[in-house]
């Protein structure tokens, strides 16, 4: 089983803080009114990254390795905060406000797992 070492993680350190993270990221959205959205995204090479959206509300983009993508946000108007989750730290970064409409650049500042949290600012 991919939990159980030797083949998965286990519940040892990482693990347990990416399963901080995953709750950190889920505690700031509502993922319930979410649904996968990838069309949402430009310029995506092959599993580069995922994206899970509300449009109009809120959206995370997940990066398994790094990376960056074009996020279409045409359906949220006004303002947005974009956050970014270090998962391999489990720590969120300084939000950011950016105005809403048109597409967003994402790009991590390094590999690794990250998250992007893009929300209306009400």
């Amino acid at each position: 089983r991919f939990h159980r070492p030797p083949a998965g993680l286990g519940l040892g350190d990482e693990a347990r803080i990416h399963i901080k993270s995953l709750r950190l990221l889920t505690d700031a959205m509502n993922v319930f009114t979410c649904e996968p959205r990838n069309d949402l995204l430009r310029d995506r090479e092959a599993n580069e990254a995922y994206c899970l959206a509300e449009p109009g509300r809120q959206y995370a983009v997940y990066f398994p390795d790094g990376g960056s993508v074009t996020l279409d946000v045409s359906a949220l108007q006004g303002r947005v905060e974009m956050r970014w989750m270090d998962i391999a730290r489990g720590a969120w970064r300084e939000p950011l406000t950016r105005p809403g409409g048109g597409s967003l650049e994402l790009e991590t500042s390094d590999r690794g797992h990250w998250a992007a949290l893009v929300t209306a600012v009400e």
